[in-house]
């Protein structure tokens, strides 16, 4: 077990690695390093009802934000408002499952606001993919 997404993303160095993420408030970027296969991905699974790790958690959502717990808006660490939560970072086949990512309270109030914030951010050829997973209080819930 590790306390941080970021820290079981490290470990998912091979196509097909498996990171189960607890229920919980996850305030981290996840930048991915390592890329799947198209036989044999790399997966990001979230579980709410506690199915993996049992008794030692209480079920409820997986939440992967970049809001601070003071002011519930997305940052990108500069004080803006354009900050990337799950970036592929060029990496190819990778999936994700049963999360939320959330932009914070901010949300967007316009089409021209200087909200610029990305929930999954993936270059079309990295075959990123989300299944069941929401992304709100962004400018873009799934960019690529």
């Amino acid at each position: 077990a590790k306390a941080t997404i970021g820290a079981g993303e490290n470990l998912a160095t091979s196509a097909g690695d498996v990171v189960y993420i607890a229920p919980g408030t996850y305030r981290e970027q996840v930048v991915h390093g390592y890329s799947g296969t198209s036989s044999n991905r790399i997966y990001f699974i979230g579980d709410p009802d506690c199915e993996i790790f049992g008794n030692t958690v209480e079920p409820g959502i997986v939440r992967i934000t970049l809001a601070a717990d003071t002011n519930e808006l997305a940052s990108s660490g500069n004080g803006t408002t354009s900050g990337v939560v799950i970036k592929s970072n060029g990496k190819d086949y990778i999936t994700w499952k049963n999360v939320h990512v959330d932009g914070g309270t901010g949300g967007v109030s316009a089409y021209n606001d200087n909200n610029t914030s990305y929930g999954f951010y993936a270059s079309d050829a990295d075959y990123m993919e989300a299944i069941n997973c929401m992304a709100q209080g962004f400018f873009y819930a799934f960019f690529s």
